[in-house]
């Protein structure tokens, strides 16, 4: 029965222990013993009956709470009984390590626990006639535990609070802190809130016993606001410092610029420099921490203007509008205002795009209005245009002179023309007449040009043939009046040999000679009547005009004196094209005897040519030029000059032609020229000086933007006095553009340049006339450099009703097209993007000069006729 009242007794105290370390165990009492409190908790267990001979007069009792370090007090179990008891103390550890490990057996009925022994002690009181347990007493440790949390904080205004937890408290409590004015802390949920700098004590307090606490100390770096100006001024003045300060902050700490190139802090003292507009962030950062304080700091700056110092505008190739040109401040603070001192010259928007109006300066400015006052900068703008050029359309060549003035440009420009050998013109704006036709007058100033069509009046120019056949085209028989007004009449002297339409459209009636006139009433210079003889002739239909390998003319006009062949001609690539067939025309043209072949279909067709001349059409080409062709059949030097200048088109001449031979047929009487070429064209005699002065090294022309710069080389100059530079336009008609010195007698090197600096658009022909101290000369060779981009243009129907076509294949280099009638007005200016096709249905009968202006300013220029 002992054994089983035992067992029984064991089963009942191990239960009610493990229930009960279970809730010590969840409320963290395996804490250290020496930072809390012991007490002993009496735990009432179910006993079996008690035998009549042992009684319990008391049970262990809890006893009173004892502060840590404290040894835990006895445990006495009283029994009454009248025979000898023997006291057996048992033991089961709170982690349940140990169970029912006896510690104890004897005589006494006290047991005093270990210090380190926390768990549930029983006493089982035997005497022989039975035994007694003891209800369990509970030995408990009693801890505030131990905080947890950062010991270094580092904290601004607005920061999120710090958490603190304690771990292995028996029992819950608060917390408190040792200064909350520096930082207060939650009671109960253990939030630190820091309010300053400096260090506090935080504990945590369970109420058992005496009252157990856990310290914790916490030192604060605290990051106040910035405190100073955050602004400042540059204007243009030794930068004003700015001095910054956190005096509530945690001293220690480094200032630093997330912009050093806006501002410049001095990382101890926090002293600002500013040096650019813009902003920078200024920190303020403890080592210790790991964030920092931050103010932005602005600096206000009115910058520099960018821009010219000088804006040209205006010219013959500015746009219609107003120019403007875009200003801007560089270094500055966005907002300012920008001004113009006269806003007569040029006017500023608020984005700094200035509009230029007239010639003259002003001052631009850019105004800031700040926190740290108003600041400005400023630049001086000086406008440059050639204005508009004044005075009339319209000059007689009657010998006097005419003056051009400049209205709203600028002073000290250069008056130019295209066409010295029309009219020159001095620097005060003179202008004398030289001949008959259009030009152009420049007034530029920088690289910008003013421009005004001007033609000199006179009874003009007839162009067309002298003779033709009787049978000729009808398309062929036009006469033209070249550069001068279309308000005049047509005439002939003898309509019985050839009449002439109001349009210069003549038809040959019967051979013989008639006076082609023109005449035209200017009210500048009264009535004015220019003349030509036209002979027709009869054909001789035995002969052909060209003599050719399977090829036959289709048409004969501007025949020298009659419709005898010029030439013969052989080209297989004709003979096999799908139009075996040529036109032939032959005309004089300043002395100089003009012969055009245009084959059918493609130009560019090889052939072998022999070009018939007679004796006079060479003498009166020597009556033009001073370097002479053949005077007669024995002229050895004349025909080392003779070449055949070789025309593209009706254009320009694109190069010189050394004939293959030179022969001299005395049974037809007439000199025959062979050569071949590549491709058709016009073709006239020239000449080229084979004896020289001086020895030429080399002679080049070389296009430098919009100018012409040649050089040339002598390596022996003797008797030498200068070298004349001469231009022209088609190799027949030169002008002389200036003098150069020679070096005298030298059989050294010398090196020569000059620069052309308005050369023509289209081709340009450069040829030195080399003069001795004797007045003897020569001259180079033929150089030619050409400006024009728009080539080979074909303009047709011409004469034309209502459209005409525009033909070339640089057409995407043409900026713009107009057309002028013969006094200069313009009846015609294209869109911004100009069209082939143009109507001038509605533009008056007349002759006209259509231009072509292309995108790098240079000018071609064709004329048409309008019918109706």
């Amino acid at each position: 029965m002992y054994n089983s009242t035992v067992s029984l007794l064991l089963y009942l105290i191990l239960g009610t222990y493990q229930a009960f370390a279970s809730d010590l165990s969840a409320s963290g009492n395996n804490a250290n013993p020496n930072e809390g409190t012991l007490a002993y908790t009496e735990i009432l267990k179910n006993r079996p009956d008690e035998p009549e001979c042992i009684t319990a007069n008391g049970q262990p009792v809890s006893l009173q709470d004892i502060c840590a370090g404290s040894e835990p007090q006895q445990l006495v179990f009283e029994v009454a009984s009248e025979e000898t008891v023997t006291y057996t103390w048992y033991f089961t550890s709170s982690d349940g390590t140990i169970v029912d490990e006896e510690v104890y057996s004897g005589s006494e009925n006290s047991y005093t626990p270990a210090s380190d022994q926390f768990g549930t002690f029983y006493c089982i009181a035997s005497a022989e006639c039975g035994n007694i347990q003891s209800d369990g007493a509970v030995v408990q440790y009693v801890t505030a535990g131990t905080i947890s949390g950062e010991s270094v904080i580092c904290a601004a205004p607005g920061s999120e609070p710090f958490i603190y937890t304690v771990a292995g408290a028996t029992s819950a409590g608060e917390w408190s802190s040792s200064n909350p004015s520096i930082a207060s802390i939650d009671a109960q949920t253990g939030e630190l809130t820091v309010h300053a700098k400096g260090a506090v004590t935080i504990q945590y307090a369970i109420s058992s016993g005496c009252y157990p606490v856990s310290d914790f100390h916490i030192t604060i770096n605290y990051l106040d606001q910035i405190a100073g100006n955050l602004t400042a001024c540059l204007d243009g003045t030794e930068p004003q410092t700015e001095q910054l300060s956190t005096q509530l902050s945690t001293e220690g700490g480094a200032w630093s610029s997330s912009n050093p190139a806006v501002a410049s802090i001095d990382e101890a003292s926090g002293l600002v420099t500013p040096l650019a507009a813009g902003t920078t962030t200024i920190s303020y950062k403890l080592a210790t921490c790991a964030t920092s304080i931050e103010a932005e700091f602005t600096v206000y700056s009115a910058g520099t203007i960018s821009g010219p110092d000088e804006i040209q505008i205006g010219g013959a190739s500015a746009p219609p509008d107003p120019e403007v040109y875009q200003f801007s401040v560089t270094a500055a603070t966005p907002g300012g205002v920008w001004t113009s001192s006269d806003t007569e010259v040029v006017t500023v928007d608020e984005t700094g795009l200035l509009t230029m109006l007239r010639a003259g300066t002003s001052v631009i400015t850019y105004t800031l209005n700040t926190s740290c006052g108003t600041i400005k900068t400023s630049k001086t703008v000086t406008i440059l245009t050639p204005g508009q050029i004044t005075g009339s359309s319209v000059i007689c060549n009657n010998g006097t002179v005419f003056q051009f003035e400049i209205e709203n440009g600028t002073a000290g420009g250069i008056w130019s023309t295209t066409s010295p050998d029309i009219a020159t013109i001095d620097q005060n704006g003179v202008v004398t007449p030289q001949a008959v036709g259009l030009f152009f007058v420049y007034y530029k100033v920088g690289n910008r040009t003013a421009q005004k069509t001007v033609v000199i009046m006179s009874a003009g120019l007839l162009q067309g043939p002298r003779a033709v056949c009787i049978n000729s085209p009808s398309y062929m028989n036009q006469y033209y009046l070249i550069e001068y007004t279309d308000n005049g009449t047509w005439a002939s002297s003898n309509p019985a040999v050839a009449t002439i339409d109001e349009y210069g459209t003549f038809v040959p009636v019967s051979a013989g000679t008639t006076i082609i006139s023109y005449t035209v009433t200017s009210p500048e210079c009264g009535t004015l009547t220019t003349t030509q003889v036209l002979s027709v002739e009869s054909p001789d239909n035995s002969v052909t005009r060209f003599e050719g390998y399977q090829v036959m003319t289709e048409g004969v006009n501007n025949l020298i004196s009659d419709c005898s062949i010029v030439g013969t001609l052989e080209s297989a690539s004709i003979y096999n094209s799908e139009y075996p067939y040529f036109d032939a025309a032959v005309w004089l043209e300043n002395g100089s005897t003009v012969i055009r072949v245009s084959p059918y279909g493609d130009f560019n067709q090889p052939a072998s040519v022999v070009l018939y001349f007679t004796q006079q059409d060479f003498d009166a080409f020597n009556f033009k030029n001073s370097v002479r062709v053949p005077k007669n059949p024995t002229d050895i030097s004349g025909k080392a000059n003779l070449r055949i200048l070789h025309f593209s088109g009706m254009g320009s001449p694109s190069e010189l032609i050394d004939p293959t031979t030179i022969t001299w047929n005395a049974a037809a009487t007439r000199w025959e020229i062979a050569f071949s070429i590549t491709h058709f064209s016009t073709f006239s005699i020239a000449a080229e000086a084979t004896a020289l002065p001086v020895t030429l090294a080399s002679f080049k022309v070389e296009k430098q933007e919009h100018t012409a710069k040649l050089t040339w080389i002598s390596t022996s100059e003797v008797n030498s006095d200068y070298y004349e530079v001469q231009h022209s336009r088609n190799g027949k008609n030169w002008q002389k553009l200036d003098i150069v010195s020679s070096g005298g007698d030298s059989d050294a090197e010398n090196r020569y340049s000059y620069l052309h600096v308005n050369p023509a658009n289209g081709a340009n022909l450069y040829r030195l006339k080399m003069v001795d101290r004797d007045l003897s000369f020569a001259y180079s060779k033929i150089q030619t450099v050409t400006f024009e981009r728009v080539v080979d243009v074909i303009i047709f129907p011409n004469p034309t009703s209502g459209q005409i076509t525009i033909n070339t294949p640089g057409w995407e280099l043409v900026k713009s097209v107009k057309i002028y009638n013969l006094v200069g007005s313009v009846v015609y200016t294209s869109e911004k993007r100009p069209a082939k096709i143009i109507d001038v249905s509605n533009v008056n009968a007349g002759n006209y000069l259509i231009q072509l202006i292309s995108q790098d300013g240079s000018v071609r220029t064709e004329r048409i006729v309008i019918s109706k």
